[in-house]
């Protein structure tokens, strides 16, 4: 239960405040998977890492291009990820042109 506690209070509850901002999603997911891989006791950060897995389901190309307006995500990133998406984009188009 100690454990447990100590994952909700140092990891958890920031992540579960900052859910219902749309423009962080994304990048708030990711930070969370990022930080469950981490955590020391290997049986939360499994566990949780497997629930959150099956939970990004909502995650499409378009919503990830919500990243752009975080003010949380450096600008290098916010480019990398705008660039990806117009290749993309353009790859999308050529197929559909077929």
């Amino acid at each position: 239960m100690r454990d447990l506690n100590i994952f909700v209070a140092k990891i958890y509850i920031k992540f579960w405040f900052l859910a219902p901002v749309a423009s962080k999603a994304a990048w708030n997911d990711l930070k969370l998977l990022q930080q469950l891989q981490l955590f020391p006791d290997r049986d939360i950060s499994e566990a949780t890492s497997r629930k959150l897995a099956g939970e990004l389901w909502y995650l499409s190309d378009e919503l990830i291009l919500f990243t752009a307006f975080d003010s949380d995500v450096d600008v290098t990133t916010k480019r990398a990820i705008l660039k990806a998406s117009m290749k993309e984009g353009s790859e999308s188009l050529k197929h559909a042109e077929i």
